[in-house]
């Protein structure tokens, strides 16, 4: 019985920091400042987190980007659960995780492309990612983990210069 309450406290206390900043507007500054993304949350208020709307501004406050991951009931959307800009100030990566706990294996990462002021999913260049605790380093590279092989939960660790992919994204 210790095992099963200790286990239930150390997930309530490692919770608690995720909803704390689900309930406010984060701001991320780009490191050169001249753009800044806002983390909004929005939709239902319920158990847990409220789910997310990304928006990137520049330095005069117009949008460049809005995208939100709300749902109708509050349960079928995307919290914002990490997110930095790159170093070179050309990306804004964040990752998500489902407001409902749907696919909890599943922590989709999306990046905002300042050259041509586009969000785009890494999953769609890398495969499924499956830890929302991404790492980046300069100037520009993902540090992610995704899945191994479709259908399979093993999963390995990745790295990608974001710059890279989407040059090789034009070519097709």
């Amino acid at each position: 019985m210790f095992f099963n309450y200790t286990l239930l406290l150390v997930l309530f206390v490692v919770s608690i920091p995720f909803h704390a900043v689900a309930d406010e507007t984060q701001k991320y500054v780009s490191p050169d400042g001249k753009l800044h993304a806002l983390v909004v949350p929005v939709g239902k208020a319920g158990d847990g987190p409220r789910e997310s709307r990304v928006e990137v501004r520049n330095s005069g406050g117009k949008v460049l980007l809005s995208r939100s991951f709300a749902s109708k009931d509050g349960e079928h959307g995307y919290v914002v659960y990490r997110a930095d800009w790159t170093a070179d100030s050309q990306f804004f990566v964040f990752s998500v995780g489902s407001s409902g706990g749907h696919q909890p294996w599943h922590s989709p990462i999306y990046f905002y492309c300042r050259s041509d002021s586009r969000l785009r999913l890494l999953d769609d260049y890398l495969g499924p990612i499956t830890d929302p605790n991404f790492m980046l380093s300069a100037p520009d590279t993902i540090h992610a983990t995704k899945l191994k092989k479709y259908g399979d939960l093993e999963s390995v660790a990745v790295e990608a210069k974001l710059s890279k992919l989407i040059k090789q994204n034009l070519k097709r």
